[in-house]
């Protein structure tokens, strides 16, 4: 399988100081969900083991998936970029992070276990497991090695493929589009994805972002809308760069009639 390609101000959280303990703040109480119609609780994560919460050599992220809002946790920035270009694909329908290990023999023939970083289902019923690493790590364990090794005892049931991701394989624009298809995925408005939708259907060629934007007439609302119609494969961007009011877009329709690389 080939490597992957894929073409906010902070709320208050704190309440009034509490009577007779000056400059003492409390948390405000947890939202309901009967007085909030419009909040949902997060899911939990859905990794067979816990995440270690102390590093000194990398960071850990949690990321809140938006359609069904469940947490994914990464044990590393490199596995957060990963996570967010997997959310964004519109091939890819379901992440999860840390799966249940794969036991497999070491050259020594003594039996181990390996956690995949992700596993990830396609939208053709494929799953494949994912595993994050810097190059630089790949290389000094000769990991590629070691994956053709657990990939041979790994049972069908668990993956169809094996697929090793690193920094290499992540560009700024791929990682910067990825998380501005996570962002604006939040707080979707049915009716601004409507009137895109009705937007898309009168164009018959290539249009900027920006020209887009000012005909639907709503400012930066307007521009989250089309970066949705992007990300929902209504709009096809015409180059690999990041996504902006300059970009060129075209309806997919087009785009695979004319079978012009995207």
């Amino acid at each position: 399988m080939s490597q992957p390609t894929l073409t906010p101000s902070q709320p208050p959280l704190l309440g009034s100081p509490q009577e007779g303990q000056r400059g003492v703040r409390t948390l405000p109480p947890p939202p309901s969900a009967s007085k909030t119609p419009g909040w949902r609780p997060t899911a939990p994560s859905r990794a067979s083991r816990t995440v270690s919460r102390r590093s000194k050599r990398s960071g850990r992220v949690t990321i809140v998936t938006t359609d069904a809002p469940r947490r994914i946790h990464c044990e590393s920035f490199l596995e957060a970029k990963v996570a967010y270009v997997l959310l964004a694909r519109p091939d890819i329908v379901d992440v999860t992070e840390q799966p249940p290990p794969v036991p497999y023999q070491d050259e020594a023939g003594r039996t181990r276990t390996h956690f995949f970083d992700f596993r990830v289902t396609r939208s053709d019923g494929t799953r494949v497991a994912i595993a994050v690493k810097p190059a630089k790590v790949v290389r000094r364990r000769k990991l590629r090695e070691l994956l053709h090794r657990i990939a041979a005892a790994m049972p069908p049931s668990y993956a169809d493929a094996v697929l090793l991701v690193t920094e290499e394989d992540l560009s700024l624009a791929l990682v910067h589009n990825a998380m501005l298809i996570h962002s604006v995925r939040r707080g979707r408005c049915a009716d601004h994805d409507a009137r895109v939708a009705a937007l898309v259907r009168t164009l018959n060629g290539r249009v900027t972002v920006g020209t887009l934007v000012e005909v639907l007439g709503l400012a930066g609302d307007g521009f989250r809308a089309v970066v949705r119609a992007i990300a929902d494969g209504t709009l096809t961007v015409r180059g690999r760069g990041r996504i902006a009011y300059d970009s060129w877009v075209a309806p997919a329709s087009l785009a695979a009639a004319d079978g012009e690389a995207t």
